[in-house]
């Protein structure tokens, strides 16, 4: 009996440090920092122009819904990008903007469809890259995170509720 005893013992000291007891300091969902796409692009990205820029738009008045998200955006002259939507982290929705005039493209509530729908609360990041191939297609392991300082171009990353949009 002292051997079960002893041995249950041990088993709940060295369980003990796997249990989070939500105390300070403890990753509890609310206190976890949110998980985004945007942490690793930096190194892969290229410089953009600077007048290049992409925002949240239409949230507060719910003009989003389950299947898309509304963003701002300004695309320079003779620029081209795409702009990609991340839901959790998974690539969800892309257009391809391609300005090849003498002007500025400035767009508020442009249209990122998601290729599936979406319910609940979800981390929303939308990052511009820089299509490289030239060929209108996005292909992440060839196209680049448009970067202005440093910083890549982008919104978000953003907790959103899906399920406030009809």
């Amino acid at each position: 009996m002292r051997h079960a005893f002893t041995a249950l013992f041990l088993l709940l000291v060295v369980s003990a440090g796997c249990v989070e007891t939500g105390g300070p300091g403890s990753s509890t969902p609310e206190a976890a920092s949110i998980s985004t796409v945007s942490e690793d692009l930096s190194a892969t990205g290229v410089s953009c122009h600077e007048d290049l820029s992409v925002n949240f738009w239409g949230i507060e008045e719910q003009l989003w819904d389950r299947n898309s998200v509304r963003v701002g955006y300004s695309v320079p002259a003779n620029t081209s990008v795409f702009l990609v939507a991340y839901v959790d982290g998974v690539r969800s929705g892309v257009v391809y903007e391609r300005n090849g005039g003498d002007d500025a493209i400035v767009v508020d509530g442009g249209e990122i469809h998601l290729d599936s729908s979406f319910s609940g609360t979800h981390t929303v990041e939308i990052v511009l890259y820089h299509d490289e191939g030239g060929n209108e297609q996005f292909e992440r392991s060839v196209d680049s995170p448009c970067l202005d300082d440093e910083t890549v171009i982008m919104a978000g990353p953003r907790k959103i509720d899906f399920s406030e949009f009809a």
